[in-house]
């Protein structure tokens, strides 16, 4: 499944380890929001987590899944999984149907975006290439 949006920051180690799987995989997001141009905030963020069936929340390996259909979540739960200590959200950010991604994590891209690429193809390492996010159009909204 391709991604609906992702919102990154394409100065962020995060932000480019989630650009190089994308591209890695032959998978081009919709749409591309570049987090130094568009600032989302709480608002923007709990709007956007909104029509999601749940969000998953990377740190470091761990992943922290809030479920937004089975009752109603803690918005201090929530905005803590969106939003950095500066108030602005999270980045990389990534929409694949009813799930948004807060972070980076390999094999939970794969699961949730349903990508049927062996393991072992993901994990070897391969030369950087430059940036081809850039003229994707990235001040565009979902």
């Amino acid at each position: 499944m391709v991604p609906d949006w992702i919102y990154c920051s394409f100065d962020s180690k995060e932000c480019m380890k989630a650009e190089d799987f994308f591209r890695r995989h032959g998978v081009r997001p919709r749409v591309v929001i570049d987090a130094r141009k568009e600032r989302y905030g709480r608002l923007e963020a709990l709007r956007l987590a909104r029509p999601a069936d749940g969000v998953y929340a990377v740190h470091s390996k761990f992943a922290l899944y809030i479920n937004l259909r089975s009752k109603r979540p803690d918005v201090g739960a929530l905005t803590r999984a969106l939003l950095s200590p500066t108030g602005n959200m999270k980045s990389p950010v990534v929409c694949c149907g009813k799930a948004l991604i807060v972070g980076f994590d390999e094999d939970l891209y794969r699961e949730v975006c349903e990508l049927d690429v062996p393991k072992a193809e993901s994990t070897q390492a391969k030369a950087p290439e430059p940036s081809v996010w850039k003229g994707w159009g990235a001040s565009a909204k979902p």
